[in-house]
Order: structure tokens, then C-alpha cells, then sequence
């Protein structure tokens, strides 16, 4: 249960860092869409059955979470792939949680960097 805990203050420190101070963010609503965009840690690689992360949050905030991981994924896969992802699904937020796979394989920091930006 403490990682279960620890992986969502995770999340929720990923989500206030992308933040922006200049914009105000309207509460969400539960006919909101969340799109949860990301490699296999997105996906669920290790995750009992209905346990990844998406599922567990659309569970607690009663909203439709979007579950957009692809196992394996690199940021320069998840670019050729993310404005078909956002056209077809439309969201009001996104959880963007990509990049281990870049450092796993040694790609330029750089270039993960840019990538997602």
C-alpha cells in the first residue's frame, strides 16, 4: 500500500511541477476526459489487473481516464503517436509520463528534453 501512496504523490508532484503559475486551471468535472499518455509505466506493465494508474485514478475522481501507455515506448515513439492520440480522445488534462525508456537506452538527455517539450 506505501508504494500504491507513493507512486500517487509521484503523479500529483509530476502534475503541480507542469503547472504553470501564469494560468488557472478549472476544476474538472465528471464528464471530463483525462488522458493519460505514457510508456509502461502508463500501461501497467506489473499492475494487478485493474490496478494500473489510470484506472485507479478514474476510480477515485469518478472521471474517464484514458489509459494512452504503450510498453517500451520512447518520447521520439510518443511524438509520432500523440496528436492522433489527442485528436481521437479529446481531453481536458493530460498526464504526460514518459522519458525512463530514453534514459534506459541511453538517448541525449537533449533530445528527451526536446522531445518532450
Amino acid at each position: 500500500m506505501d508504494r500504491v501512496k507513493h507512486f500517487f504523490c509521484f503523479i500529483f508532484v509530476l502534475v503541480l511541477v507542469g503547472c504553470s503559475d501564469t494560468k488557472q486551471l478549472s476544476p474538472l468535472s465528471t464528464d471530463d476526459t483525462i488522458l493519460a499518455f505514457g510508456d509502461s509505466l502508463t500501461y501497467g506493465v506489473g499492475a494487478k489487473n485493474g490496478k494500473t494508474y489510470p484506472e485507479v485514478l478514474s476510480e477515485l475522481t469518478g472521471i474517464q481516464v484514458i489509459n494512452a501507455g504503450v510498453s517500451g515506448e520512447t518520447t521520439s515513439k510518443g511524438i509520432l503517436r500523440f496528436s492522433d492520440v489527442l485528436d481521437e480522445h479529446q481531453p481536458q488534462l493530460i498526464i504526460l509520463l514518459e522519458g525512463g525508456n530514453d534514459v534506459l537506452r541511453n538517448h541525449p538527455p537533449s533530445q528527451t528534453k526536446s522531445n518532450l517539450a
